[in-house]
Parts: C-alpha cells; structure tokens; sequence
C-alpha cells in the first residue's frame, strides 16, 4: 500500500528478453449511506477498487556469437594478438553492432590489480593488440589470472560479454630510452596503415612497460 503513484526497480532486477505485466490497484474506502435494504446505515463501510494494466519487455542482448583470441600466449609487447567476436546478431532495429576490448590481472577473490581498455570501441569485430605483462602484480606473481575482455553492444545500448582467462605473457623490459625507438618501428607504421584502434592499444600496454 502506498500514496505514491512511482514504482522503482532495482538495477538488474528485471530479466532480459522477458515480457513482464504490471498491474496498477487503486481502492477506495468511504462510508456506506445505506445499507443492503436501502437505510440509512452510517456505520456502515464501502470498498470499491479498479486497476490498470500495461505489459512491457525487455531487450535481449547480442547473441549466437563466439569469442575467440590468437595466440593464447606469447611475449609482453612483442607478440601481437588477435581477438574477435564473430557471427554475433541482434534484433533488426538495433543494429549497428560496435565491439570493444579490455584486458584485466585480478586476484582469486576477485581484486583488479591492472586494468586498461584496448583501444576504442569499432564497427570491426576483430582487433589486434599487443598486452603488457602484469606491472601491479610483483607481490601477486603466482596468483594473478590475465583476462581479455569482449563485449559487443547494440544500438539500443544493450551489451553482451564475454571473457577469456586462459592466456599467458611474460615480462618483458623495454627501457624509456627504447620507448622512441618502439613508437617508431611499431606504432607508427600502423597509425600510417590506417589501424588506429591498433594503435591506442599498443600505446596503452607500452605506458605500463615504461612506468615500470
């Protein structure tokens, strides 16, 4: 029971894809003026109520797609991976679909020791990146998990996600005195090539190789 005419819903409260009905009662309580002869009765108490319904649903994220990431290893900053989220489809009116990537080091209950988005969300489902080794985890070596991160979004703003924690790099050390000379014969040349995402995440994961 409640004077107020709003209803709030927690966060995530509702499902996805689901069609949910609500039901608005208002009642009214009032002296009856007569009762069931047709005399007066001041005692007496009428209830009448009525209501409104409207039924609503929610959107479905992305679906059907795979998540896939080559190679499952290799050497910070020197190996280029490759993620793509492929075949994955959505309702006709929320197209265009943009993907995006991140990678995270966390701890076993859950602590982010490290996290960096890998460059900037595109209309191309694959990206290629290179990955800095774990620069936050020197205490943590042999309990840190490293997990890329894909989400593909809709237009309508609704995502999906998918992650991938069976990957390895090793350290590697590129001093600030090689970081010029790294832009130079890796990052630029993509840049020129017109692979700008490409180039956001490999300047992201060489700040981390260069503050260490």
């Amino acid at each position: 029971t409640s004077t107020s005419p709003e209803l709030h819903l927690k966060q995530d409260a509702l499902q996805p894809g689901t069609a949910y009905t609500f039901i608005l009662t208002v009642t009214e309580t009032h002296k009856s003026q007569t009762d069931n002869n047709g005399n007066n009765n001041d005692d007496g108490v009428e209830i009448s109520s009525s209501y409104v319904s409207i039924s609503v649903g929610t959107l479905s994220p992305p679906s059907s797609g795979s998540f896939d990431l080559v190679p499952l290893g290799g050497q910070a900053m020197t190996t280029t991976f490759t993620a793509s989220m492929s075949n994955w489809v959505t309702q006709t009116d929320a197209y265009p679909l943009m993907y995006s990537y991140s990678y995270e080091y966390i701890l076993p209950d859950g602590t982010i020791l490290q996290h960096a988005q890998l460059g900037s969300p595109s209309l191309s489902p694959t990206q290629s990146f290179a990955l800095p080794a774990c620069y936050a985890c020197s205490s943590h070596t042999n309990n840190t998990t490293l997990v890329i991160i894909g989400k593909v979004a809709n237009a309508l703003g609704v995502e999906a996600t998918r992650e991938m924690s069976r990957v390895t790099v090793s350290s590697s050390s590129i001093e600030a005195l090689d970081a010029s000379s790294y832009i130079v014969n890796s990052i630029t040349p993509l840049i020129q090539s017109g692979s700008i995402n490409q180039a956001l995440a490999t300047i992201g994961a060489l700040s981390y190789s260069v503050a260490s």
